[in-house]
């Protein structure tokens, strides 16, 4: 995986849109002894890790990729790459929350509406 790719899904993981929230810290399976960092640094952004879900609208197709935020940590700590069509949306991903990426979202089929109240 290249730089360029690592700093771009960093930069989706610092603000996720998520459509449900999972309560808690997910620790990482692999660090036997620590269960990996709660946080990561990458060049001027810091990302929580264990806690979050990324959305990735894949470029062509009725798909969303769905990824922990533990990827990052996976990817840095543990050599993980994941697919190209992967890597590929998240340089493609419009900012997250932005208008460009909640259209997308939407005509990958997922609701983006907000709850009343």
């Amino acid at each position: 995986m290249s730089k360029e790719v690592f700093g771009a899904l960093m930069r989706l993981l610092s603000n996720p849109w998520q459509p449900v929230a999972l309560a808690g810290h997910q620790p990482c399976p692999y660090c036997r002894f620590t269960g990996g960092a709660a946080s990561l640094q990458f060049e001027d952004v810091e990302v929580s890790v264990g806690a979050n879900n990324l959305f990735v609208p894949a470029r062509d197709e009725a798909v969303v990729y769905v990824a922990p935020s533990l990827i990052a940590h996976y990817i840095d700590a543990h050599d993980y790459c994941p697919p190209a069509v992967f890597q590929e949306a998240v340089l493609d991903c419009p900012e997250m929350r932005s208008f460009a990426y909640l259209k997308k979202i939407k005509e990958k089929g997922l609701s983006v509406a907000r709850p009343a109240g």
